[in-house]
């Protein structure tokens, strides 16, 4: 599938951050080391968390403050490039925030809902992903485009790697109860593939940068996070 399974190497599916007494968040969005390699490429040194990206609401430049106070869609990544597995891969722990004056906790649900949200907006859905319906196997695909660049996205999700369970999940009371575990145990993997680009990034007039790739597809990425607050 493109990646290797961190639990096979004594690792874990959930998130390591400080101040949570040990509890982190589950890496429930995988980008396939199988997606075009352009798309996979990052030039910054990858130590711990690469990076957190928010929701802009549509502004580049103070969008992600908005974020921050009004809540959104929000997504920590990690590339999967350790000597005992070099896949590639990007791991994602995506999730869905509350406003700054509800404690910023995760809403009910939030990491599948967030996780699902996202997908929908890369498959370019007409309505929200079931996320009571996903089932091992389940499998959505579509385009998208942003700044000249097309992508298609393939996606499945698959059980077995993350644990369906409320154990070591940071904020699982607020995200779940008796009938809803915090985590549902469904990663959803996208294989992406670029069908088109501009003009100058094959024409040789214009070199890009190694990290420019990503940089769309992280911008692509963030911009399709829904906003219930918006």
């Amino acid at each position: 599938m493109g990646f290797y399974n961190p639990t096979e190497f004594g690792g874990s599916m959930l998130t390591i951050a400080p101040n949570t007494g040990g509890l982190g968040e589950p890496l429930n969005v995988i980008v396939s080391g199988h997606s075009d390699a352009t798309v996979l490429v990052d030039s910054e040194d990858n130590v711990n968390e690469t990076s957190e990206l928010r929701w802009d609401y549509g502004d580049p430049s103070l969008g992600t403050c908005t974020e921050t106070i009004k809540g959104g869609n929000h997504f920590r990544y990690w590339i999967q490039d350790g000597s005992k597995a070099n896949s590639g891969a990007i791991f994602m722990a995506t999730s869905y925030e509350l406003p700054l004056q509800m404690g910023h906790d995760i809403i009910f649900d939030g990491y599948n809902l967030g996780r699902d949200w996202l997908i929908g907006n890369a498959t370019a859905q007409t309505s929200l992903i079931p996320t009571g319906n996903i089932t091992n196997g389940t499998t959505y695909s579509g385009q998208t485009s942003f700044g000249g660049w097309t992508y298609k996205t393939d996606v499945i999700y698959l059980s077995g790697i993350l644990s369906n369970s409320s154990q070591g999940v940071n904020h699982n009371v607020s995200v779940g109860n008796t009938n809803t575990l915090p985590v549902d145990g469904y990663v959803a993997v996208m294989t992406i593939s670029i069908v088109s680009q501009p003009q100058q990034a094959t024409s040789g007039a214009l070199s890009i940068p190694r990290s420019f790739s990503w940089a769309v597809v992280v911008a692509l990425l963030a911009a399709f996070a829904v906003s219930l607050s918006a």
